[in-house]
């Protein structure tokens, strides 16, 4: 979701992305970046990035749901908190609901998922 708020490509799900998993298609390059693999499979994919910056809880809420059903949810959301990443709904988590979550305090996504911090990149916690 970083780097797709200017992304204007559309991809289907499972499609390799470079710009977004940091990889060089030819030449030999490297391959995935670990830390950004994941948003190669994450269901936000092809989603106008608008819908993940809200400006209100309604927005919050829509991203949230899509968020739900991610497989990927748990790592975007960590990596959101490891970055701290201040905009946008990541993990289905809200930038106040991160900000709680880091601060360790119990957390209501839009979702309904509860979950408290410490941040879950720790490997203390899975949103399911």
């Amino acid at each position: 979701m970083e780097g797709m708020a200017g992304s204007t490509d559309v991809h289907e799900p499972g499609e390799p992305d470079k710009d977004q998993v940091g990889c060089v298609s030819s030449g030999g390059g490297p391959g995935p970046d670990p830390a950004t693999a994941w948003m190669a499979r994450a269901l936000c994919r092809g989603i106008d990035p608008e819908v993940f910056f809200p400006h209100d809880g309604v927005g919050v809420e829509k991203a949230s749901r899509i968020c739900s059903g991610c497989s990927v949810r748990q790592p975007c959301l960590d990596y959101a908190l490891a970055n701290r990443i201040d905009d946008g709904v990541w993990g289905g988590l809200s930038e106040r609901a991160r900000r709680r979550l880091l601060a360790g305090s119990p957390v209501v996504s839009g979702a309904g998922a509860t979950t408290s911090g410490p941040a879950s990149w720790a490997g203390r916690h899975s949103l399911g």
